[in-house]
This record gives structure tokens, C-alpha cells and sequence, in this order.
């Protein structure tokens, strides 16, 4: 917004306790000259002020509407050359800036500095920068200024949530933050970016849009975060944003582990007719050597690899003469069963050769008898 144009500059604000008793910059840009500057500050005696430089240029609220150590909502708003101030959404001051003239040169937005001339860096956090090219009324501020916006209102011209990174964490990577209105993004400067201070932090006291969680993972090799644009290779505390169900969004802090050690076995089996192997995916019914894959303890893969052998052991019963039953199958194991009595187990007839004349006193009936063959010795 240049020249004389309406405008309104918003945002959260938390000036720390231990700030020194002089200005501090919440927003500014344009050029350090009489009239073309938009430098939106608490003051050292903790009230509101806009100094645009010149006369009908400069406005201030009384003293100590800003308290310190606790979030507080701000805004400025130039109508028709009548300037306004809101703290919590309640108007602290209203005064003739009528010779406010922005140029169409100078600095983009700077938050938390004011533009060249000097340096009044803001001490303490600030949150859901926004920057209209119209001059909100008292009910449209205090109608979103509790809440994330998700849909972008008309006149919004740049929005920062100011949502990046995770709270206190190490955020040395995330160094720049998005203007969701233009797509383009704002750098920081001077951040150390790891622990309580001097870093991303927890935000303000909105509600609404933005939602936040926190994943814990362990996986093997790799990580692919939920937004799909960032595979993680190494263990570590990250971020990620995705749509929430209003559309707004679902910031994710993601405590991952990768513990990168796949385990491999080996297995030796000798079996009947068929061998289903572990991860119960196939039969196998042929002699030969095969890989199969499993969970191992930790999640990831075990690898195993089988040899076979597949023994076909034949179940056929020959007959000799009238007395005598012979298992096909030579070089095994035995048992006779009596078929006419559900199978039940013959407790002495454990030879190849069946005399049915001696099986247990029974009577010869050579259709109701039969052979279970185990696997070859």
C-alpha cells in the first residue's frame, strides 16, 4: 500500500519482561523520509504507536496498554487519512495522518525491525502477521482476530501464520517463513533457531483453522513424511504441514527414529508333499531354495533364506495273497490303522508288512484297513 492509500497492519505480540524501555518495531516498510515510512511499534513506556515521520504523521495511544509476558492483539488502521489503533480489539487512539505518503520505492515488510534509519528490533514473540490494503471497521477485527484464517478474506494482501518449525526445537534448516496470500517466502535474520529463545516458539492463543500433532515413528531405512515432500534419511525431530478437515493446517512435529538393521536367517527344512513358508504368502511344493520376508522385532525386514526338501512319500497299500498287506513306500516309518473304527491307531503293527490274520485277533476284512507311511529314516 503506497502513498495515501487506506491500509491495516495486524498481529499478536508477546514483549518479553526483560525488554529494554524503548521502542521496539513490530512491522515497518517503505523509505526512511518524512511521510513515507510505516513503522508500527511499542514504545518504551509500553503504549501503541504508528511513526510515519512529519507532521500528521505520527500517532500514539497512552501509556502501558501493552503488558508485558502475555500475548496481546494489535492493530493500526489508516482510513481516509485518519489513523486508528486497536489493542484486543478495543480502539486505544485515533489521530490526523494525513500526511502519510508512501513511496512506491524502498523496503518490502520487515517484522520485528523497523526499516533503515535505525534499529529498534522487536524483544519477545510475534504471531499471524497481517497486511490489508483496506482499512478494517472495529467488528471485522475483532471478528477474525482469534482465529487462523484459512480463506483468505479480499483485501487480505499478505498473510505469515508464522507457523514453521517446532517449538523450541532444533530448527537450524527452517529458515524462512511463508506469505500464504503470495506464495513467496520471507527470510530470517539473526535467529539462532534451537532452544526456548531466539527461536520458533509456541504461537498465540488463536483458535480455529490451524491444528497441531506430534508423530512419534520408528521406521527402517527411510521416512516419507505425511506431506510426501520430504524423505528423511536420519533419525531426528522434524516438521511438516498438511490440510487439517477445514482445510487449514495440520502442523506436525515428528519424533523419528530409523533404526536402519535388517536381520537375515536361514532355515533348513525337510518336509512331506508341501512347506508354506513364514510369511504365509506361498506353498511351496518343490525341492529348491527360496527367499521369503518378514517383520523382524524391530518393524523392519527379515530376509530368509530356505532350502527345501520335498520328500513324496507314497501312501499305496499292495496286497500279498489273502493275509498280508505291504506299504508301497520301503525305508520309512509305519503305523496300521483300523479304518473300522475311525482310524484308531493299530499299537503294535508298526512294520511295512500288515498280517491280517494277526492284527490284533481282528477279523480278516482287507477293504477296512490302512497305512499311514511317515517320512523316509
Amino acid at each position: 500500500m503506497t502513498g495515501a492509500s487506506d491500509r491495516t497492519f495486524e498481529a499478536w505480540i508477546n514483549v518479553s519482561t526483560s525488554a529494554p524501555a524503548s521502542n521496539l518495531a513490530i512491522t515497518d516498510y517503505g523509505i526512511n523520509q518524512a511521510g513515507a515510512r510505516n513503522t508500527f511499534l511499542v514504545d518504551g513506556n509500553r503504549g501503541l504507536r504508528f511513526v510515519s515521520g512529519g507532521t500528521n504523521a505520527n500517532i500514539n495511544s497512552a501509556v502501558e496498554v501493552i503488558t508485558p509476558g502475555q500475548w496481546t492483539h494489535v492493530a493500526f488502521v489508516l482510513n481516509n487519512g485518519t489513523g486508528f489503533m486497536y489493542v484486543n480489539g478495543v480502539e486505544v487512539v485515533t489521530g490526523n495522518l494525513s500526511s502519510v505518503n508512501t513511496s512506491t520505492t524502498g523496503a518490502n515488510l520487515t517484522i520485528g525491525e523497523r526499516v533503515s534509519g535505525g534499529s529498534i528490533p522487536f524483544m519477545g514473540e510475534i504471531d499471524e502477521v497481517r497486511i490489508w490494503n483496506i482499512a478494517l471497521d472495529t467488528l471485522q477485527i475483532r471478528a477474525n482476530m482469534n482465529q487462523t484464517l484459512c480463506n483468505y478474506p479480499t483485501g487480505l494482501a499478505a498473510y505469515f501464520p508464522l507457523n514453521e518449525g517446532v517449538a523450541n526445537g532444533t530448527n537450524t534448516s527452517v529458515t524462512t517463513t511463508e506469505d500464504k496470500i503470495s506464495s513467496s517466502f520471507a527470510t530470517l535474520s539473526g535467529f539462532a533457531l534451537t532452544g526456548t529463545t531466539s527461536n520458533w516458539v509456541p504461537g498465540a492463543p488463536v483458535t480455529g483453522g490451524n491444528t497441531f500433532d506430534t508423530l512419534t515413528v520408528t521406521d527402517c531405512i527411510s521416512y516419507l513424511s505425511p506431506s510426501g515432500k520430504y524423505n528423511y534419511t536420519t533419525s531426528g525431530t522434524y516438521s511438516d504441514t498438511i490440510p487439517n478437515s477445514v482445510g487449514c493446517d495440520s502442523i506436525l512435529s515428528i519424533n523419528l527414529t530409523l533404526v536402519n538393521n535388517p536381520t537375515f536367517a536361514n532355515l533348513t527344512i525337510d518336509t512331506c508333499a508341501s512347506y508354506t513358508v513364514p510369511s504365509g504368502k506361498r506353498t511351496l511344493t518343490i525341492s529348491g531354495s527360496y527367499l521369503d520376508t518378514i517383520p523382524n522385532a524391530q518393524g523392519c525386514d527379515s530376509i530368509i533364506a530356505i532350502n527345501l526338501t520335498v520328500t513324496i512319500i507314497s501312501k499305496a497299500v499292495n496286497t500279498s495273497g489273502n493275509n498280508r498287506l505291504t506299504a508301497a513306500e520301503a525305508g520309512g516309518k509305519y503305523q496300521w490303522l483300523n479304518c473300522t473304527n475311525g482310524y484308531t491307531i493299530l499299537q503294535n503293527d508298526t512294520n511295512r508288512f500288515l498280517d491280517l490274520l494277526l492284527v490284533d485277533h481282528l477279523p480278516f476284512k482287507s477293504s477296512k484297513m490302512d497305512v499311514l507311511t511317515q517320512q523316509p529314516a
